[in-house]
C-alpha cells in the first residue's frame, strides 16, 4: 500500500518508526482523520494560548510541542493478535498525543499500526454538543487478525 503524500494510518514510515524508537518523538500525520482533527488542533492551541495569556506567562517556544507530534512510552508495550488463527503476543511501541494513542508493531521493516484509540480532544468542540454523531464520524481501529497464508 502506498501512502498518498506520505500519509497513512496503516503503517508508519521508516523514518517515523526510527524517531519513535530512538528519540521517543515523531511527527505522525493521522491521514484519514486530518480534516476532522485540524479544527480540534486549532481549538486546543488557541485554548493553550489563552491560558498562557490569562496566567501572564511569557510565550516560551521551547516548551511548546506541535500538536501532531507523538511521544512514545519509555518501555516497550505488547499486543496480542491472531496470526493465521494462532494468538501471538508481539512487542510494540506505544505512543500518543492529545488526540490519539497508537500501538505500532516494533519491527522497523514493517511498522504496522496495530491500534488507534482517539481521545475526547480528537472529537473537537462538537463532541460536547453531539457526541454520538462525532463518535460515529471518527473512530479508531484495531487489528485483530493477520492472515499470512
Amino acid at each position: 500500500m502506498k501512502a498518498q503524500r506520505g500519509r497513512t494510518l496503516i503503517w508508519l514510515s521508516r523514518e517515523q518508526y526510527k524517531q519513535l524508537s530512538e528519540t521517543r518523538k515523531a511527527k505522525v500525520n493521522l491521514g484519514l482523520f486530518d480534516s476532522e482533527l485540524s479544527g480540534a488542533m486549532s481549538a486546543v492551541q488557541g485554548f493553550r494560548d489563552f491560558l498562557d495569556w490569562a496566567s501572564h506567562k511569557a510565550a516560551d517556544p521551547t516548551q511548546k510541542q506541535p500538536l501532531d507530534v507523538m511521544d512514545a512510552d519509555e518501555n516497550w508495550g505488547s499486543y496480542t493478535v491472531s496470526v493465521d488463527g494462532i494468538p501471538e503476543t508481539v512487542r510494540t511501541i506505544e505512543a500518543g498525543n492529545a488526540f490519539a494513542r497508537i500501538s505500532v508493531l516494533a519491527n522497523p521493516e514493517n511498522p504496522l499500526v496495530l491500534q488507534v484509540r482517539l481521545t475526547p480532544a480528537a472529537y473537537g468542540p462538537n463532541a460536547l454538543i453531539a457526541p454520538a454523531q462525532t463518535f460515529a464520524k471518527a473512530l479508531g481501529y484495531e487489528v485483530t487478525e493477520i492472515h499470512l497464508k
